[in-house]
């Protein structure tokens, strides 16, 4: 039973890592009318390649074996999450949804789907 409550134990942490990116997503960033310096732009933009590496890492800690298609499923899982959050910026005050963002969250999927691939026995995954 152990493994399957560890299981239970990573699914609840990527739930509740998943909660804690909806709510960063939503909560406005700054005051109406505020001047956001270029450097905080650039450093909450980059911001979402390790949160979505780290997302996507623990949505494929969730599964049993690690295959192809565990990789997929966790990608396009995290993807579609990403995709959600900026249309729920896009209805949050002082908020945007951008491209960029998802751009960037795909780079940091791709990064944990590379990186977890590679530390596999089986070189076939990727």
């Amino acid at each position: 039973y152990l493994p399957v409550f560890m299981k239970l134990v990573q699914a609840a942490v990527a739930l509740v890592y998943m909660l804690f990116l909806g709510y960063m997503s939503v909560v406005p960033l700054h005051k109406p009318g505020e001047h956001v310096s270029m450097a905080k732009q650039v450093f909450d933009n980059a911001l979402h390649i390790p949160a979505y590496a780290v997302l996507t890492y623990l949505l494929i800690r969730c599964f049993k074996n690690v295959s192809v298609k565990v990789l997929i499923t966790a990608g396009l899982t995290a993807l579609g999450y990403g995709i959600l959050m900026e249309y729920f910026q896009s209805l949050t005050p002082n908020r945007y949804p951008s491209f960029m963002d998802v751009c960037l969250n795909g780079a940091g999927i791709l990064i944990a789907v590379i990186l977890r691939s590679a530390a596999t026995k089986d070189r076939q995954v990727i």
